[in-house]
């Protein structure tokens, strides 16, 4: 039995490969990660440690006289006599005042860098950047899911094959898991080529910066990890939903098009339970139950009860609503398919 639904998943892999609609997806989604991770590096590289231009000697015949830069970044590091060396004592004299008078200000200047600065560092060095390019599955990536697992669905009913599969002996339950498994995969192939490109990005940067960007703490990979695990679990309610939504149109647009409707007003529920009825209302929505779920909480001490207890509560209290998602939605989409007729509607 498992042998013929891995062999029906590779061939839908291989039908979605065929088509535009997941490459289109997944350039929007590479492409995002990318720009995101420039946009924290521009954040970073525009964060002002203090910097100002003292006079180091006589100006020339055009008036323009040499200067030399320093910051609150030389201050704290003690190099400030090192780079005034050789300097003439009247220009010297001039410049430790205005060095002096950017010391003052250099501490709240100095906690603005190092914020920026550790920020940046945590979603650009590896892995901490897998995890930064994994995030950009949120949002509009569980709507490209929903589209993509209704588009898949739906034109099973618009060409037919689902009638020709399922004529073979093929039971429908199973025709079901392998169209849920393709579409995972394709998910986990996403999931791999973000990583890579966010890999190769957060090294070219970090090269840049003279730093390998890699860590060797355990820990941190580990959560990388996790990350991606956890990603891969959020797509499958949302790939059941789009399927639930073209099975019961028996139609791949209008599967399409309320798969978009109800990613909107969820979005838009969330919002207004979360204002009027407080923040554990909103937990009968699969959004809140993704943004919890995604969370970052570090890893408990093995030697704090405590903290184990409240991290596996904390655990269950997003993994379980999503599974009963997944089994609830997953079951009425089986009893719906195997009650419905597989001749297209006619909207296509």
């Amino acid at each position: 039995m498992m042998r013929k639904i891995l062999n029906l998943a590779r061939w839908d892999v291989i039908k979605l490969r065929r088509r535009w609609m997941p490459w289109v997806f997944l350039a929007f989604i590479v492409l995002s990660s990318q720009l995101r991770l420039l946009t924290e590096y521009e954040m970073y590289s525009n964060v002002d440690p203090g910097r100002i231009e003292v006079q180091a000697g006589p100006g020339n015949e055009e008036g323009e006289h040499p200067t030399i830069g320093i910051s609150c970044l030389d201050i704290r590091d003690g190099v400030v006599e090192s780079r005034l060396s050789g300097m003439q004592s009247e220009y010297r004299k001039s410049a430790l005042q205005e060095i002096e008078s950017l010391r003052e200000q250099c501490p709240g200047m100095l906690v603005m860098y190092d914020t920026a600065r550790k920020s940046f560092l945590n979603n650009a060095t590896l892995p901490g950047s897998l995890s930064f390019g994994i995030g950009m599955f949120g949002n509009l990536g569980y709507l490209f899911v929903m589209i993509l697992a209704a588009m898949a669905m739906g034109v099973e009913y618009t060409w037919g094959t689902a009638r020709q599969v399922l004529a073979k002996g093929c039971g429908r339950g199973r025709f079901l898991a392998a169209k849920a498994l393709a579409l995972m995969g394709v998910v986990g192939i996403g999931h791999l080529v973000v990583i890579l490109f966010m890999g190769i990005s957060s090294l070219v940067i970090l090269f840049t910066l003279g730093d390998t960007g890699i860590t060797t703490d355990a820990a941190q990979w580990f959560r990388a990890g996790a990350d991606v695990i956890k990603s891969m679990y959020l797509m499958l309610p949302y790939i059941i939903l789009g399927m639930f939504f073209a099975i019961l149109t028996s139609s791949a647009s209008s599967g399409i098009v309320i798969s978009v409707v109800f990613y909107i007003s969820e979005s838009i529920l969330r919002w207004v339970i979360g204002s009027y009825l407080g923040p554990d209302a909103v937990r009968i929505l699969i959004s809140a139950n993704t943004q919890l779920w995604m969370a970052s909480t570090g890893f408990p001490a093995l030697d704090d009860p405590s903290a184990i207890y409240d991290y596996i509560s904390n655990f269950l209290s997003a993994f379980l609503p999503l599974l009963a998602y997944i089994v609830v939605i997953g079951c009425a989409s089986l009893w719906l398919f195997n009650r419905r007729d597989l001749r297209p509607s006619t909207g296509g």
